[in-house]
C-alpha cells in the first residue's frame, strides 16, 4: 500500500492489478517485502507480514530469496464474514479493493490457490 502511495511507476502497476481483484506478481511482492524488511533492518526486532504467504510457492519462494520465518500465524475464517468484515473496513480505509465484487474475486483466486 505505500509504494501505492508513493505514487511510483511500480506503484501505478500495483494499485491497476489491486483495482481488477488480482494478485501482484510473486517476485514484485518478495522485492517489496525485501526492500521493506532492509530498510528496517538496524531498527526492528522483527516483522509482521500481514496476508502473505497465500500459497505453497510463495512461502517456498519467501524462504530462498529472504528466509525461513521463526513463527507463522493462520486466521481461518468463513467467506461470508470475511467479506463482512472487508466491506466494513472499506467504509473508511479509502482502498480501491474494498468492495464487494473484487473481494470475492481474491476470496475465489485464494480458494483456488490453496486447495
Amino acid at each position: 500500500r505505500a509504494e501505492v502511495a508513493s505514487g511510483s511507476e511500480r506503484g501505478k502497476t500495483l494499485q491497476a492489478i489491486m483495482q481488477k481483484g488480482e494478485l501482484v506478481p510473486l517476485d514484485t511482492v518478495l522485492d517489496m517485502i525485501l526492500d521493506a524488511m532492509v530498510a528496517k533492518a538496524e531498527t526492528s526486532k522483527g516483522y509482521l507480514i500481514d496476508g502473505y504467504p497465500r500459497e505453497v510457492k510463495q512461502g517456498e519462494e519467501f524462504e530462498k530469496k529472504i528466509g525461513a520465518p521463526s513463527l507463522l500465524l493462520y486466521v481461518d475464517a468463513s467467506g461470508d464474514t470475511m467479506v463482512k468484515r472487508l466491506m466494513k473496513r472499506g467504509e473508511t480505509s479509502g482502498r480501491a479493493d474494498d468492495n464487494e465484487e473484487t473481494i470475492k474475486k481474491r476470496l475465489d483466486l485464494y480458494y483456488k490457490a490453496t486447495e
